[in-house]
């Protein structure tokens, strides 16, 4: 009996879905504090605890934690995919997304300076 439990902790251990799940899960842990963490930042600038500069600031600095999130979510997804047979296809749209994330980070960021600028 011992044995069957044991060999059934290794498979779900082992489990693709599993795993992706872990990824999906951990993703959506880390964008949640960041939503959290925009709402705080929309509260102080409301309150006038914060100004417009310190608050474009601070929402541009979650965004980057949101789009790092993303990608740090599709690099493991990544990571998982090389590892397994005939995911060729796989691999390279998940390649494509990273990318397109990397893509987005800048845009932020130039979108971001443009902001505080004016």
């Amino acid at each position: 009996m011992a044995i069957n439990a044991r060999l059934a902790a290794i498979r779900q251990q082992y489990d693709p879905q599993t795993y992706l799940d872990r990824i999906a899960q951990a993703e959506t842990q880390r964008n949640e504090a960041i939503k959290r963490g925009v709402l705080e930042v929309n509260g102080l600038r409301e309150r006038g605890a914060l100004n417009e500069y310190q608050a474009i600031e601070q929402q541009a600095q979650l965004e980057q934690r949101t789009l790092n999130s993303r990608r740090q979510a599709r690099v493991e997804q990544l990571r998982y995919a090389r590892q397994r047979m005939n995911s060729e296809r796989e691999v390279a749209q998940l390649t494509t997304q990273i990318a397109g994330i990397d893509q987005e980070s800048i845009t932020a960021k130039t979108a971001a300076r443009e902001r505080l600028a004016t």
